[in-house]
This record gives structure tokens, C-alpha cells and sequence, in this order.
């Protein structure tokens, strides 16, 4: 069962400006993006609606989220990998290794599709490349775990 989640005007402007600010860290920082741009500034999106993911799960499992910026060492929203996608598909990287939620929908209102173990994942699907970076596993949406049983 996938679950829709609503982000109010505030939340999003608050979830934008992380995402903002992880964007600018990365160029400041000069680290390399995992993978080339289709679109000059692509990326600016790509944090913005990756923090808003990340804020409309903490809303979903009423945790609290910490605006992190260059967190790279644990999950997003306490053990878990949150992932915003337009595909219809959860990407588990290599070094994931616990439960990755996966998050797709246009602001304000998103859908949790579902979420996966990482371990099983990788055991059960293929690496593949999807353009021009590196493996990565992808589990259909029709075959993630039911995100109310993480509640």
C-alpha cells in the first residue's frame, strides 16, 4: 500500500532551502556528482525534491527530521534511505545497507510507493546502470514492502 502525503506551503519552503543549501555546499565543497547532468542545474532540483522527500516521510511516520546538510555517515530520517524518483522504481545503491523508502509525486503532494532491505535487494535483483555512473540495484514499485508497516 503506498501512502500520499501533502507538504504545506511552509513545509516545502523549509525542505527547498535545505536542498538549496545542500547544492551549494556540493559546489563549494567541489565534490563530483555520482552522475552527469542531463540539464545545466539539474542538480538544484534534484536536492530540492530530495529534502522534501525526506521531510514528507518524517511528516508520513511522524518522526522528526533534522535538515541535515552533508550527512553522509547514516540515514536520512534516523536508519532509513529516503529516495525521490519520477521512476517507478527504487534505486538501491552498493552501500546501502538497511531500509530505503522510496518517494515519487510533484510538491506539495508526494506518494510513498514503498520501501525495501538493501541486503535483500541486492540479492534478489541484478546491478544495472541506468546512465552514465555507477551499479545500482531497482526494485519495481509493485514489489516494495507496504510503508504503513514501518509505523
Amino acid at each position: 500500500m503506498t501512502a500520499t502525503v501533502k507538504l504545506t506551503t511552509q513545509e516545502m519552503y523549509l525542505a527547498g532551502v535545505v536542498g538549496l543549501r545542500r547544492n551549494i555546499e556540493s559546489i563549494h565543497s567541489k565534490r563530483k556528482p555520482r552522475f552527469p547532468e542531463s540539464v545545466a542545474g539539474e542538480l538544484f532540483g534534484f536536492h530540492i525534491l530530495g529534502a522534501m522527500a525526506e521531510m514528507v516521510v518524517a511528516k508520513y511516520l511522524n518522526k522528526y527530521w533534522e535538515f541535515h546538510i552533508n550527512h553522509f555517515e547514516s540515514g536520512d530520517l534516523g536508519e532509513y534511505e529516503i529516495r525521490y524518483s519520477k521512476r517507478k522504481d527504487l534505486k538501491i545503491r552498493e552501500r546501502d545497507t538497511g531500509i530505503v523508502i522510496s518517494v515519487t509525486g510533484t510538491p506539495p503532494e508526494f506518494i510513498i510507493a514503498g520501501w525495501a532491505d538493501a541486503v535483500e535487494a541486492k540479492e534478489k535483483y541484478a546491478p544495472t546502470a541506468p546512465r552514465e555512473g555507477p551499479l545500482a540495484y531497482f526494485v519495481p514499485h509493485d514489489k516494495l514492502q507496504d510503508v504503513e508497516l514501518l509505523k
